[in-house]
């Protein structure tokens, strides 16, 4: 679900020492490779090389040209931040890169490097999560109308707006971490595609939302709360290019294990979103707007957000930047299309979650407040599984770009893993505190007993939500957003939603109970899905799409992983 945005107003990213090959697709590799040619110069001695790794020797016969960084999450050269170190910028984390490869990451070292990348990442999308929250608080003292139009206007923003951007630059959870490890120059060349395409979407959206007020009174809104929801509307526009502008900063950045750098400018932005908030909707006379306050706000931090994210690549390393470039205006078809995937991926999500806030809306006020308490716990503990799903798409595709077959394959299980741990620890926090969960929201009794009951529902649908979020983000990783797309639709809108509304509604009357009960079966079926498909994965071949993919802005021919048992004789054209 879209627990990383707001739901309604509920919720508001080879080195081998003394290592040859003769094959024509090593000699291809060790041509092509920019990022091969950097590791030539390391520090470990020896001469960077592409080899292809047969059956005999990794089971998988993938090959390793590069692969990806070492995370670190402190300051110095190693982090990639030192930008007063001697040589090229960035060159320590060249050398991280091409000594890990003389290693075949295993799955002790899978799981280090996943926990380290989401630590950050988890950080990151509970502050962001903290800057919705902070709206709706503020809002919701101002009165019934006010709040409803806050409502209103979340929810229209996420269904027309956000969750289209957020499909399309989902794109590049596949492209980033694997051009990085590929050919790491086109991590920039991507990134300004994405920008190109997100800046012919806002033109479409930004003109839905002018024109807000007329299409919220064709559907039957209320006069009044449609109009407050369009003029916050008609201002939240202002801040949608900043929205775009660091969800791309944000995917370049973690592409290359900068995890902690959107971190970093949360820290500044969440509380000063909250401040704001204040000022502006509750504050002295001289600067309270009220209403409006709340979307102004907003627009302030979005654009602080952006803006420091823009700092943050500037004085990364430039290792994946090579200077603005027209091809950014060629070579969209990609992106595009998995763009589109992704955008279906995400709608049928969010646009579900949607559906059963409105339905919810017919269960009276007890049911709304109970349905507020739940979506709100549960958007705070999917923060866990949703920053691995965000470290597994790096992880995942810096392994394909790299032609490791094998390490993506011990990746991706290692994913599945820690996604079962996770879910695990949030059930068990759920039933711990089953007693006392619906307390620390409301003093009302009636509420508090539904919240418990339903708690149980919600222990379970943790497990589900968790393993459906990580392998949604190792499909990401391998550019598969339209089987998760399919996964979600099928669950969602065939089995999940009908289900929960028969119970709902139908002879038992189970009421808020029974749409959770849907809202479980259908992410049981989604994760179900996504696991059968990670399950039957052919690693080799995801390698081969891959450098297929990467093989849009190759110099050279782009290579083709090798067989189980032999190097394949030559490489092979896009």
């Amino acid at each position: 679900m879209p627990r990383h945005q707001s739901a309604g107003w509920l919720t508001p990213a080879a080195h081998h020492e003394g290592a040859s090959s003769s094959s024509p697709l090593a000699d291809a590799a060790r041509e092509t490779s920019p990022l091969l040619q950097a590791g030539a110069h390391s520090g470990y001695g020896g001469t960077a090389t592409a080899s292809i790794s047969t059956g005999a020797s990794t089971g998988n016969g993938h090959h390793n040209h590069t692969v990806h960084r070492r995370p670190s999450l402190v300051g110095g050269a190693a982090s990639g931040w030192d930008r007063t170190a001697p040589g090229l910028p960035g060159q320590e984390t060249l050398d991280e890169l091409a000594h890990e490869a003389a290693q075949q990451p295993g799955p002790r070292r899978e799981l280090a490097v996943l926990l380290a990348y989401s630590a950050p990442i988890w950080a990151t999308h509970v502050l962001e999560l903290s800057l919705n929250v902070v709206s709706v608080f503020s809002l919701g003292h101002l009165g019934t109308t006010e709040l409803a139009a806050a409502s209103l206007s979340s929810m229209t923003a996420n269904v027309t707006g956000f969750s289209v951007l957020s499909g399309f630059i989902s794109a590049l959870d596949s492209v980033l971490p694997a051009a990085y490890s590929h050919a790491p120059k086109t991590v920039g060349l991507w990134t300004q595609r994405a920008a190109v395409i997100s800046a012919v979407l806002l033109v479409p959206i930004s003109a839905i939302w002018l024109a807000s007020e007329q299409i919220l009174g064709l559907l039957g809104q209320e006069e009044q709360v449609a109009a407050l929801a369009s003029l916050y509307l008609r201002i939240l526009v202002l801040g949608l290019p900043g929205y775009a502008c660091f969800e791309i900063c944000r995917r370049y950045l973690q592409a290359q294990g900068l995890m902690h750098a959107p971190t970093v400018v949360l820290f500044v932005a969440s509380p000063l979103n909250a401040v704001l908030n204040y000022l502006l909707v509750w504050g002295p006379p001289s600067v309270r707007l009220g209403f409006i306050g709340a979307p102004i706000a907003s627009v302030v931090s979005t654009w602080l957000m952006a803006l420091l994210c823009l700092l943050q690549c500037y004085v990364a390393p430039r290792i994946a930047w090579a200077g603005w470039s027209r091809r950014a205006f060629s070579g969209l078809s990609p992106l595009v299309n998995l763009g589109l995937a992704g955008t279906l991926a995400i709608c049928s999500e969010w646009w579900s979650w949607e559906i059963v806030g409105l339905v919810t809306t017919r269960l009276g006020t007890v049911a709304l407040a109970a349905q507020s308490v739940l979506l709100v716990s549960s958007s705070i503990t999917y923060q866990l599984p949703f920053a691995l799903s965000v470290a597994a798409a790096v992880r995942v595709g810096n392994h394909l770009g790299a032609g490791q077959a094998h390490a993506a394959n011990v990746a991706s299980n290692m994913s599945m893993l820690l996604s079962l741990a996770c879910g695990a620890f949030n059930s068990a926090l759920f039933l711990a505190f089953r007693n006392q969960w619906g307390y620390w929201f409301t003093e009302d009794r009636a509420v508090i007993d539904l919240v418990y009951a339903i708690l149980p529902l919600l222990a379970l649908f943790q497990v589900a939500d968790g393993i459906c979020g990580v392998a949604g983000g190792v499909l990401r990783g391998t550019g598969r957003q339209a089987q998760g797309a399919v996964a979600n639709l099928v669950g969602y809108y065939l089995i999940g939603i009908p289900l929960g509304f028969f119970l709902t509604f139908g002879p038992w009357q189970w009421g808020l109970a029974g749409l959770w009960i849907g809202l479980t079966v259908a992410l049981l079926f989604a994760s179900l899905a996504m696991g059968l498909v990670l399950g039957c994965t052919d690693w080799r071949y995801e390698v081969h799409k891959t450098f297929v993919r990467m093989g849009v802005d190759d110099d050279g021919p782009t290579p083709k992983p090798a067989s189980n048992h032999a190097p394949a004789a030559a490489p092979a054209e896009p």
